[in-house]
């Protein structure tokens, strides 16, 4: 099967193509299958029950929620849960601070530094550093549960002054899959406990799913999927194919608001996706959507909007489709409390892209949506089956997770 994606709308007054009228399918969304997640054939079997483990989470003063982690040697740092990102970052060479905790004592690890990006085209230097253990919830989830041999413990990142500032914090980063043979996406270093210590076999259980609840405040990590399969879910989209270098959680946008303009999207050069990144506290989005939308909906009514600069909006919302076509909405505006929009530049988003098999012209356009949007209710993400679900709590959007 093909790994482009086409993207292909009519034009209004033009004949739709055949495949866009069967079973009101378009084009993109046919061409979407292939690009869904699917398990890597060498994934491990997953436990038919599944071993869970919650963690508690507290509000930071960022707009999201944070775990506190205790990395051995007196270690203990807190980070923002982050959908967005893969490492856990950590304070050390000058950035350690009473709120956010010191890793200074954490030998090296091996491997040269690497360049990386954070927030709004912040561009730094991340060192990398060994923690021998990663406990939550008293829980050591890097050690061996072999009694024979020692624990492995993970490797951390250590951002430079640059990328502290470009990111405003720290982060445990949840992205469970990335094309960095060298640095190891942080899920893919912990293992759940098969049971008890005193009978527990060896080997522990490979993370495949997790829970954000942010009204019980609890990050729940799953060694089975959290979605049943008999649930209508989202599908995930890899854009991997199209020059990201991690698995993001992006899903397909069926509908999007701007400032109460609905754009069309079928108008449009190339389809647009959501990507939820609960490390951000409101939205970020690519600026070629922007040029985009403007050149489709030249002519609509009240389209004069999108010649304002994101951070000039004052609401944005947006509709994904589930397996069966159930809507799942998002969105935030200046009326409901804290919002704020920032426009990036697709390089951060593809940096591998002039190696990509597919055209610059078919990669999506990304609106990524963080706590402002999602905050306040239950996001879970199966990893490996590629389904995700999103239930909005009783305070939702615009800062619900700022309480």
């Amino acid at each position: 099967m093909p790994r482009t994606l086409t993207h292909s709308g009519s034009e209004k007054g033009a004949k739709p193509h055949l495949e866009e009228m069967v079973l009101g399918l378009t084009r993109r969304a046919v061409s979407l299958a292939p690009l869904l997640f699917a398990a890597p054939p060498s994934m491990p079997p997953l436990a038919p029950a599944g071993a869970t483990l919650e963690i508690p989470l507290r509000p930071c003063d960022v707009g999201a929620l944070c775990a506190i982690v205790d990395l051995g040697r007196g270690v203990r740092v807190k980070a923002v849960v982050d959908t967005g990102s893969p490492h856990l970052t950590v304070p050390a060479d000058g950035g350690c601070n009473e709120r956010d905790g010191c890793a200074d004592a954490l030998a090296p690890a091996p491997g040269a530094p690497t360049s990386a990006i954070f927030g709004v085209g912040g561009v730094g230097v991340m060192r990398w550093r060994h923690a021998d253990r990663f406990i939550v919830a008293g829980v050591d989830l890097a050690r061996a549960h072999d009694k024979s041999s020692p624990p492995p413990g993970v490797t951390v990142g250590v951002p430079d002054l640059l990328l502290r500032r470009a990111s405003g914090g720290f982060f445990l980063g949840l992205i469970a899959a990335s094309d960095d043979a060298d640095r190891r996406p942080l899920l893919s270093q912990l293992e759940l406990p098969r049971g008890d210590a005193a009978d527990a076999p060896s080997g522990g259980l490979q993370i495949a799913a997790f829970r954000i609840d942010a009204p019980r405040r609890v990050l729940t990590f799953s060694s089975a999927p959290l979605i049943s399969s008999a649930v209508d879910a989202l599908q995930l989209v890899d854009l991997r194919p199209f020059g990201a270098t991690v698995r993001h959680y992006a899903v397909r946008v069926s509908a999007l608001e701007i400032d109460g303009v609905r754009l069309p999207l079928a108008r449009m050069k190339r389809p647009v996706v959501c990507i939820f990144d609960s490390g951000l506290s409101c939205a970020v989005i690519s600026s070629g959507l922007i040029a985009d939308a403007a050149r489709a909906a030249r002519g609509m009514r009240g389209a004069r909007a999108l010649d304002r600069p994101p951070d000039e909006w004052s609401s944005l919302a947006l509709t994904m489709r589930t397996e069966q076509s159930a809507a799942v909405a998002l969105s935030a505006g200046s009326d409901g409390g804290p919002f704020f929009c920032a426009a990036v530049q697709e390089g951060g988003m593809y940096p591998e892209a002039a190696r990509s098999p597919a055209p610059g012209d078919e990669r999506p356009h990304f609106v990524a949506v963080g706590a402002t949007f999602v905050g306040g209710g239950v996001l879970t993400i199966d990893v490996f089956a590629g389904r995700a679900s999103f239930e909005p709590g009783a305070l939702h959007g615009n800062g619900a997770w700022y309480a």
